[in-house]
């Protein structure tokens, strides 16, 4: 089983501009091609409303722009952007990943769930969450996973006990920063000594490290995908492609990529 992992993935502002100009291919067919091989979890990090523009660093993609994207299977809507547009925004998104066929995770309704693989000898589950949103979350509706929940680790112990791969893909850290501080560096401890498998790390929007914590790998630092940002530090990333066998991870390869001039 591979799984692959990659960095944030804005769909407004200039890249929604773009797009709507010309139906310009986002991503390309030789990294599409790549992935497609295997499972993909990406974040995404802007809200999805047709008829919402972006407002300065308040994102808003179209629905039109997930066609491009059929090939990412799950969207970790835990990030500090999604409550952008609040409740009418995250309505939106949801409606329009379920037409879409993506599902996605981080953000509930009630009940809050993983994100679950079964293939073959495999099960794994993945857990996506966040340290922050940048908007006070005002809706009774939904719910979103912070890192720091115990209903996060409550669930990890859980599945780890029901013999599940564990991987958190966590939307925190300090932007523009290659490392862990010393916050994120005590929650990834904490998550390891719960049962956690493996940790991605996502919003620094700059290309980080890879270590290991009581061996367990963490990548921390995906970069941007696909973003805006001007400089070369934020037009790069480097994703995370897993291999896992017997409900091990065996081993990974990374995968730069660079976002071309917009």
């Amino acid at each position: 089983m591979i799984i692959s992992f990659i960095g944030d993935i804005c769909l407004g502002r200039y890249i929604r501009e773009k797009y709507e100009s010309c139906n310009y291919q986002l991503v390309s067919q030789e990294l599409i091609d790549y992935f497609s091989m295997g499972r993909v979890i990406a974040n995404l990090e802007s809200p999805v409303a047709d008829d919402i523009q972006s407002i300065g660093t308040r994102f808003s993609g179209s629905s039109a722009m997930l066609q491009q994207f059929n090939w990412v299977d799950c969207f970790s809507l835990a990030n500090n952007h999604i409550n952008d547009f609040g409740e009418e925004g995250m309505t939106s998104t949801i409606l329009s990943l379920n037409n879409s066929g993506i599902k996605y995770n981080g953000l509930f309704e009630n009940v809050y769930k993983p994100y679950v693989i079964e293939e073959g000898d495999c099960k794994v589950a993945v857990f996506t969450c966040a340290d922050k949103v940048n908007r006070k979350l005002d809706t009774s509706k939904y719910s979103l996973l912070f890192v720091e929940d115990e209903l996060l680790h409550h669930l990890i112990k859980d599945y780890h006990l029901q013999g599940y791969l564990v991987i958190v893909y966590a939307h925190m850290g300090s932007m523009f920063c290659r490392y862990p501080n010393p916050s994120v560096y005590k929650t990834i401890h904490k998550l390891t000594d719960l049962g956690v498998d493996c940790i991605c790390v996502s919003h620094s929007h700059c290309v980080g490290g890879v270590f290991r914590c009581k061996d367990i790998p963490c990548f921390y630092g995906l970069g941007d995908f696909l973003m805006d940002g001007e400089s070369f530090r934020r037009r790069r990333s480097c994703s995370v492609s897993l291999n896992i066998m017997k409900n091990k991870i065996v081993d990974w390869v990374m995968i730069p990529a660079v976002t071309g001039i917009l």
